[in-house]
């Protein structure tokens, strides 16, 4: 079985990515649902195509992974997404010289099958995510944020392990942010921010394979996207 992450495309995609999302967040007992009645799983895959569409306007892009097994047709075991939205009023215009002036990217909604444990599921999706984020800022150094819940232990041990390489941003690399309207844009309330500068080289940012591996001619599918206006994300 192989692992192979690609840029969400098709209709039958985000069907995919709809249903691999319920599964894990609705279904699997994920709910935060202030009345505690959970959507059908149509109603979700209809509100997903709608967000879907809203958020690739804005210049976000989501990743599907699939498992491939020659004996079986393919599935849908993680997704994440990048996005410049979160950064949209969240940007003060007043950076300091060097990293701090580098092009931001928000990246969220990462979720993995929980079928489908131990196999690198989470490392080809930020791979795929990290070569693509290089690609949609025509190969400049680039700046990935994300946020991670504090209960969520083996996610921060996930993301700061070296392989990886994120950490709570200091001082200095937050200059030109406003973090509470970035917080407030993703609805991360009370969230850990974690942060990474990539380095990106003739489109190949300086990260390992994953398993599987996430692949240049995947990569380059993610062109430079001009950043837009858009309906801020539902939760």
């Amino acid at each position: 079985a192989k692992i192979t992450v690609y840029p969400v495309t098709t209709q039958a995609d985000v069907l995919a990515l709809a249903d691999l999302r319920y599964d894990e967040w609705i279904a699997g007992g994920d709910n935060d649902e202030p009345n505690g009645s959970p959507p059908t799983r149509f109603a979700f895959r209809m509100a997903t195509a709608e967000i879907a569409a809203e958020r690739s306007e804005g210049g976000a892009r989501t990743f599907l992974a699939r498992l491939n097994d020659d004996s079986s047709p393919s599935i849908a075991v993680g997704a994440a997404e990048l996005s410049p939205i979160e950064f949209n009023g969240a940007e003060t215009g007043k950076y300091i010289t060097g990293d701090a002036s580098s092009p931001k990217l928000y990246v969220t909604d990462v979720v993995t099958s929980s079928k489908h444990r131990r196999m690198g599921i989470a490392n080809s999706l930020m791979d795929a995510v990290e070569l693509c984020a290089c690609d949609m800022c025509n190969d400049n150094d680039i700046l990935l944020y994300l946020h991670v819940k504090r209960d969520n232990e083996p996610a921060l041990n996930f993301y700061s392990n070296p392989k990886r390489g994120y950490a709570v941003p200091r001082s200095e690399q937050l200059k030109g942010i406003d973090v509470n309207q970035l917080e407030k844009n993703a609805g991360t309330a009370g969230q850990i921010l974690l942060h990474k500068a990539v380095k990106c080289n003739q489109g190949k940012a300086s990260v390992g394979t994953g398993f599987g591996g996430a692949t240049e001619e995947n990569a380059n599918k993610c062109k430079a996207i001009p950043k837009k206006k858009a309906k801020r994300k539902k939760r």
